[in-house]
């Protein structure tokens, strides 16, 4: 991939809102929200919890609260994996103790080309923006993206 001129360029984003946003105003459609109008809605009030709640001997409210649990959990891991990385690939330096060990491990991959963390990149004619986690960028301006996952289970095939 020829890493493109638009990289980190002339975008803004609103994290609180999770908008991208052109120097000139324009909205950009976030590339996880692009994903998601292709992946089916996880319903939590529906049958899946009806039967899920029924298997595991429990109400339908107490499994939507041991879900909530579960999301808050993995955006609160996730997060933090995310800023120790950003971090140790920006100062070579193990900012919680708590990650050392993960830190350690991503410190063993043999880069070859120089690391980006947290970049913002859009495409001009689709409107479509986001971060890539990693950018490896090499001597003939070609590169790799690269991303974080810290999810308990990374299915590997479609169902």
């Amino acid at each position: 991939m020829i890493l493109p001129p638009e990289i980190n360029k002339n975008i803004v984003f609103e994290e609180k809102e999770h908008k991208y946003f052109t120097e000139k105003g324009e909205e950009l459609l976030p590339v996880s929200r692009l994903i998601s109008l292709f992946k089916p809605k996880f319903d939590p009030d529906g049958h899946i919890a009806r039967a899920c709640s029924k298997r595991d001997g429990i109400s339908v409210t107490e499994l939507r609260q041991q879900w909530e649990k579960t999301k808050i959990d993995g955006l609160n891991r996730g997060t933090s994996l995310h800023r120790q990385l950003e971090h140790y690939i920006k100062t070579g330096e193990v900012l919680d103790e708590d990650y050392k060990d993960v830190v350690d491990q991503f410190s063993l991959i043999k880069f070859s080309g120089k690391l980006y963390s947290e970049i913002g990149l859009h495409h001009p004619v689709l409107l479509i923006a986001g971060t890539t986690d990693l950018i490896e960028k090499f001597e003939d301006n070609s590169c790799n993206l690269l991303d974080f996952k810290s999810n308990k289970k990374i299915d590997k095939e479609s169902k």
